[in-house]
């Protein structure tokens, strides 16, 4: 039983997208503090995949975290103009604008 397990989860890793393991592996470097690493990470992400939005998101929640909304919404803007299918960028914009006080700008993003 573990030896399929394990040729599954081979198979399934095989099927992930680099670009994805990568981003994966900034957040678990951001999640431990190392956010220098995880910016580098993302910034390589960024540039050799132009058409990947996820990395922006990621890297609009730390000048977010840091009082820089200004710099976290030019980051969401930018991954809406890649991607703008995913909901959570529009209602993560818009929490920032409602913040701070913008609420008929907040509501323009949903």
């Amino acid at each position: 039983m573990f030896n399929i397990q394990c040729l599954l989860w081979t198979e399934l890793s095989r099927q992930i997208p680099s670009q994805v393991k990568q981003s994966n592996i900034a957040i678990n470097k951001a999640l431990v503090g190392e956010i220098d690493k995880a910016k580098k990470n993302w910034a390589k992400i960024i540039m050799t995949n132009e058409d990947y939005s996820e990395p922006l998101i990621w890297k609009a929640l730390i000048p977010l975290e840091q009082g820089n909304d200004s710099i976290a919404i030019n980051y969401l803007d930018r991954a809406i103009y890649m991607n703008s299918t995913v909901s959570g960028y529009y209602f993560t914009k818009a929490g920032i604008l409602q913040k701070l006080g913008k609420p008929d700008l907040a509501i323009k993003q949903l």
